[in-house]
């Protein structure tokens, strides 16, 4: 089996890794956070001109054309430096209206994302509102980037239970944010819709399959920028524990210490394994029930035991805000909670193995 990566994988990888590590640097994050703005305005500008923002949009409409492989080496970059951009949702929605209505609602909505000039969020949580047809009613929370986003992609519930996408614009009558505060500090909202009426165009898909291709590669990016904030948070940690002393020796010299940070190297080597696997599955139009859904497994548990070992191994500074180890901790359970935790996603994976008996491995 060849697990080298391809050349389009390591060139916008690179590509990213260059343009986040030149821009978020060690002071970056609390002059960020003093200025009161959800996301890096500029950040995402310099993406845009890269071409990342619109790096899963096909040719014909201003983007790349890559696909979940590519992406996920993108997201893996922003989260080993914690950028704080809406990257992972602009680019699934737009995948969304892509796949499901890029000739008709989607051609105009495509090619603004793709040139930078439309931001797009996505709602996927089991808490979804209600669509009768005509009208969304209710709420979906926990809602990435809501306040800069110029339109959303939502996940409702018809009154047959089936699901249903819908394009809903920021500026709708009927939609009201609610802000509210998230582990991480990234802007995460409830949105709510009162009678929010939704014309025949604005539905992109109906359907358990639409909502599974969403959430295949919903859970794969999540798990991608997962990898990202463990590893560096990782790092992190080795170097301080080769500069901290306790009784005249670096900690990183005591066995309990280096055996903390081996298990945590295995850890995100595994989950490094499972994110590329459902990615490269998806990038060839194959199936990843299974696949994304043991990267997101894999995801929550590295995220809590890595980051966890990060704030044990560096003592009490670990818990202190100001510190940059502690956000690598916050990123890293807001990751491992989102779309469901560990356990959520083994009795989701047993759901699936027991409705379609082709997946899994037979013993």
């Amino acid at each position: 089996m060849d697990f080298s990566t391809s050349e389009n994988y390591s060139a916008v990888a690179d590509l990213a890794s260059d343009i986040f590590n030149g821009e978020v640097g060690d002071d970056y994050h609390s002059a960020f956070e003093d200025s009161g703005e959800p996301f890096d305005r500029a950040l995402w500008q310099t993406l845009s001109e890269a071409g990342l923002v619109a790096l899963c949009i096909e040719e014909r409409f201003g983007g790349s054309g890559f696909g979940m492989e590519e992406l996920a080496g993108v997201l893996e970059a922003q989260g080993r430096v914690l950028a704080p951009v809406p990257l992972l949702v602009n680019s699934l929605a737009a995948m969304a209206v892509q796949q499901y209505d890029g000739e008709g609602l989607g051609k105009t909505l495509l090619e603004e994302v793709a040139a930078g000039r439309m931001i797009l969020s996505l709602a996927l949580d089991d808490s979804r509102p209600r669509y009768d047809g005509s009208v969304l009613s209710g709420r979906a929370q926990d809602v990435p980037f809501t306040g800069v986003a110029d339109g959303l992609v939502i996940a409702a519930d018809r009154e047959d239970d089936e699901p249903v996408l819908v394009y809903v614009s920021a500026d709708q009558d009927g939609l009201q944010i609610r802000p509210q505060r998230s582990t991480s500090g990234e802007s995460r909202d409830i949105v709510e819709f009162a009678d929010c009426r939704i014309e025949p165009g604005q539905v992109i898909a109906s359907g358990n399959t639409a909502l599974e291709w969403v959430k295949q590669r919903t859970l794969t990016a999540l798990s991608a920028m997962q990898l990202g904030v463990s590893t560096a948070a990782l790092e992190q940690t080795v170097a301080y524990a080769g500069e901290r002393k306790q009784f005249g020796r670096p900690i990183a010299s005591f066995q309990a210490v280096t055996h903390r940070a081996a298990d945590g190297y295995i850890d995100c080597e595994a989950l490094r394994s499972v994110v590329w696997q459902a990615a490269w599955r998806l990038s060839a139009g194959l199936d990843a029930a299974v696949e994304s859904r043991s990267a997101k497994w894999w995801a929550a548990e590295t995220g809590h035991r890595t980051a966890h070992t990060a704030q044990h191994l560096h003592g009490g500074i670990g818990s202190d805000r100001d510190y940059p180890i502690h956000r690598y901790f916050l990123a890293s359970k807001q990751i491992e909670f989102s779309l469901g935790g560990a356990r959520a996603q083994l009795a989701d994976t047993g759901r699936v193995l027991a409705d379609r008996m082709d997946t899994g491995v037979r013993v």
